[in-house]
């Protein structure tokens, strides 16, 4: 597989919400790790409930390329996530707070595909927004 055609099917994958599509792009026991060290991830199963989980708090969420750079085996994409908060995640509590949020993917790829991801994403941001008394 070509580099920018994972990329392309990977970011088709997630704005169809199909987190079991985005999930078959890696190697089988490839991960995923978020800006935080406990939110990471080893193998299909468990990045495609990760995916699930914050597909079903964000239903509308929206991931637009900003820009990227394929070097050989790795890439890097800076794309700005949008979705309105539907279910409750972690400490907060759903009530319609809008979500912005720019973040950069780190790829790692292998013949068989992705052999890693790392995301990373302001968390403050993150807080300040999913605060808001309502979509704001």
């Amino acid at each position: 597989m070509q580099a920018a055609d994972v990329l392309d099917r990977f970011y088709t994958a997630y704005n169809a919400h199909d987190p079991i599509a985005a999930a078959l792009l890696y190697v089988s026991d490839g991960t995923h790790a978020e800006a935080s060290p406990e939110r990471g991830r080893r193998g299909r199963q468990a990045i495609a409930e990760g995916l699930e989980g914050l597909m079903a708090a964000f239903p509308d969420a929206r991931w637009s390329v900003r820009r990227r750079i394929v070097a050989g085996s790795q890439a890097a994409v800076h794309y700005v996530l949008t979705g309105t908060l539907a279910t409750s995640l972690g400490a907060y509590e759903a009530r319609g707070q809008r979500l912005t949020l720019e973040g950069v993917h780190l790829f790692t790829f292998g013949p068989e595909g992705i052999v890693d991801t790392l995301d990373f994403w302001d968390g403050s941001a993150f807080h300040r927004q999913m605060s808001r008394d309502h979509g704001g």
